[in-house]
């Protein structure tokens, strides 16, 4: 009936996750069982119509509760109450819980502020900015008997349990491997175009510095040759798939109103997380630097089909690169404007940074 649980030691707090694994869940596992209570982990099942087929053990990104605590070096905790059990029964059972929480931290307040302090001075070379399927395993699990019938309103199954005790060993499938490493730079630049993200920072506690004159710096930046606009809107946002990036390392001078963003501060990891485009809670690919796919450059038809037929007669190569496109493209041989786009995208006047992610890592 009380279900609980938190990023493994695996997340961006280890030591955090370490305290509440071996200092605050026995305790509180204890008295929820001495009060009548059966607690568990957190449930996300593989089948909704059949539990035996396992339950996923999901690590959280930053958008989500303990995922953002975790980030923030924060101990966080979800709790999640069987809705289908009594009312007095969730009621009391809360109470337990949260009363065990709070003897929990009483009993060794030192230890969870030494592991708080022991995530935030935390200063990793490479950070991890999500998942993958790591090593899965069983778990002993109390289940109640399901007996899914066919519902005539949906034309489908839907579920229904017996009230009959079901013990039960199943799979666990989880998502605990670290994932998309990426090398922790000195500090962030973001251009003055994107000043306003400043007061988001702000809103979560992270240190950045706006500097009130131009300064040229040496900057790794990131090119998106495969960046595009994943279908349609969610959670009142446009979501962004970066494709494989292609890096890059030159001077770059950031208008007066730029930021910089050092990760040496104890909210360098959820600045990493929102700033690094690959990480699936960033700015970036939550669609809030859409500029960047937009090609502000354009031609004109009259200009490129003459020099079309220049660039051929002097790139014979170009030509029949052109004339199997031609034969092997049924889309694009139907396409007059792609046609001349082909020849665009090979002259000196396309732009070839409108694809190129503004947010530079000071190495």
């Amino acid at each position: 009936d009380i279900t609980w649980g938190f990023t493994g030691p695996h997340g961006w707090s280890p030591a955090i996750s370490t305290w509440l694994s071996t200092k605050l869940q026995p305790g509180v596992d204890a008295m929820l069982d001495e009060m009548g209570h059966i607690p568990g982990p957190l449930i996300f099942t593989v089948d909704q119509l059949d539990i035996s087929q396992g339950m996923y053990s999901w690590t959280p990104g930053p958008r989500f509760s303990t995922g953002y605590g975790d980030a923030r070096h924060i101990p966080t905790i979800l709790l999640e109450n069987h809705s289908l059990k009594p009312y007095r029964q969730r009621v009391l059972g809360t109470y337990v819980f949260l009363e065990a929480c709070i003897r929990g931290v009483s009993d060794d307040g030192a230890g969870l502020h030494a592991a708080i302090s022991a995530d935030r001075e935390s200063r990793p070379e490479q950070q991890h900015l999500g998942y993958e399927s790591g090593d899965s395993g069983e778990i002993e699990f109390l289940a109640v008997g399901e007996e899914p019938y066919d519902s005539r309103v949906s034309g489908a199954p839907v579920m229904a349990w017996n009230g009959q005790v079901r013990e039960l060993t199943i799979p666990v499938l989880n998502n605990g491997k670290r994932a998309m490493f990426v090398d922790r730079p000195t500090a962030w630049w973001i251009p003055a175009a994107w000043a306003d993200f400043g007061d988001l920072l702000s809103l979560h506690a992270i240190e950045f510095e706006r500097v009130d004159a131009p300064r040229t710096v040496e900057v790794e930046l990131s090119y998106l040759p495969d960046v595009h606009i994943e279908g349609e809107a969610y959670e009142g946002h446009v979501r962004v798939d970066p494709g494989e990036a292609e890096t890059r390392t030159g001077l770059v001078e950031f208008a007066a109103g730029s930021l910089r963003v050092p990760s040496d501060q104890a909210g360098g990891t959820l600045a990493a997380l929102l700033l690094e485009p690959d990480c699936e809670d960033s700015f970036f690919q939550w669609g809030m630097m859409l500029e960047v796919l937009q090609l502000t450059e354009y031609f004109e038809a009259y200009v490129i089909a003459p020099m079309a037929v220049r660039m051929m007669e002097e790139d014979p190569a170009l030509a029949a690169e052109f004339a199997e496109r031609l034969a092997t493209d049924e889309e694009f041989a139907a396409n007059p404007r792609a046609r001349l786009e082909f020849f665009y995208e090979r002259t000196p006047y396309f732009d070839r940074e409108w694809k190129l992610y503004p947010i530079g890592r000071e190495l």
